[in-house]
């Protein structure tokens, strides 16, 4: 049980600090899209943009394996 509480607290968390740093973004620029935000202003170098891109893939296996493992159990 409190595995899948920390789960739940972990995800919510992260979506929440990625969804702050868009919306202070977006007070800047407004027409700044989320591709744009993650990929390209916030990131100019082609290796920074590699690793974000590493970063995502990362994060997001790591987040469904965490959610796997707190449903199937």
């Amino acid at each position: 049980m409190a595995f899948k509480i920390f789960a739940g607290l972990f995800l919510a968390l992260h979506v929440f600090f990625h969804l702050l740093l868009y919306l202070k973004a977006r007070e800047e620029n407004a027409s700044l899209g989320i591709l744009e935000f993650w990929f390209g202003r916030a990131r100019p170098h082609p290796a920074l943009q590699f690793l974000m891109l590493l970063a995502s893939a990362s994060t997001a296996a790591v987040l469904t394996t965490i959610v796997a493992a707190a449903f199937s159990s």
